[in-house]
């Protein structure tokens, strides 16, 4: 009777320790999408910057016109530097909850392993 409930509690625990790994490998793709997100986003910003360039050297006739045009390009391009850290402080804050909760999914297997064992030691104990 005490083997059935060790034994349902053990369950229940591997039970818990698949949900939160699965929990874990969700946030873990969101991540990853996000940071192909940022990385899309940094391609367009340099592709903008490479054709601005572009632009810059085959308009010598409109300099005042383009400095005006570079002055809100970097103003863009600083709102877009702001976004991406604020991005990249968030993507780092789940990184670290992820890497936490590993480390309890880690120590949870390590403890319901020792229950195991003392279980075992119990019960052996008290069939002799």
């Amino acid at each position: 009777m005490a083997r059935d409930a060790i034994q349902i509690q053990l369950e229940a625990n591997e039970a818990r320790i698949n949900n939160m790994d699965q929990r874990i490998t969700e946030r873990l793709d969101r991540i990853t999408a996000t940071l192909e997100t940022v990385g899309g986003r940094i391609e367009t910003i340099t592709n903008s910057i490479d054709g601005l360039t572009v632009q810059v050297v085959q308009m010598n006739a409109g300099v005042k016109q383009t400095a005006k045009s570079l002055d809100r390009l970097v103003e863009a391009i600083d709102r877009q530097t702001e976004t991406i850290n604020t991005q990249i402080q968030a993507i780092n804050g789940h990184l670290q909850v992820s890497q936490q909760q590993s480390a309890n999914i880690s120590e949870l297997s390590k403890l319901v392993a020792t229950q195991a064992a003392t279980v075992d030691f119990l019960i052996r104990r008290t069939s002799a």
